[in-house]
């Protein structure tokens, strides 16, 4: 029994060396989501349509038109992402996933008099 014990403790002994050598190597990939969570027309009068996304991807646009043609966009602002005015929307970077609220200021909201669509890509 004794020497059963000493092999067992030899081999754990022998394991653990070799374990000291081992490296192991751990790959994982993200899959990049994104969608549209609201929107709030409550000030669409003055222009104003606030879109709340949620997003895990670093950068992402976020697009509206109507029956096919882009939205004219003023101006877009947020305080939750860095975002820049691009045709018909937002580009919106962001450092950590999460949700955001992105104010669009429409040139001409009496463009909005059809079905809006609102389109979410990663960059």
């Amino acid at each position: 029994m004794r020497l059963a014990f000493c092999v067992l403790a030899l081999f754990i002994c022998a394991a653990g060396a070799a374990a000291a050598d081992m490296r192991l190597g751990v790959r994982a990939e993200v899959v990049e989501r994104c969608a549209v969570e609201g929107l709030d027309a409550a000030r669409l009068e003055d222009g104003v349509l606030e879109i709340e996304t949620r997003c895990n991807a670093a950068a992402y646009t976020v697009r509206l038109d109507v029956g096919g043609a882009a939205i004219a966009v003023a101006s877009v602002t947020s305080k939750d992402a860095d975002v820049e005015q691009i045709t018909g929307g937002a580009a919106v970077r962001q450092a950590a996933p999460g949700v955001r609220v992105i104010e669009l200021t429409l040139a001409e909201p009496a463009q909005l008099s059809g079905r809006l669509k609102v389109r979410i890509e990663t960059v």
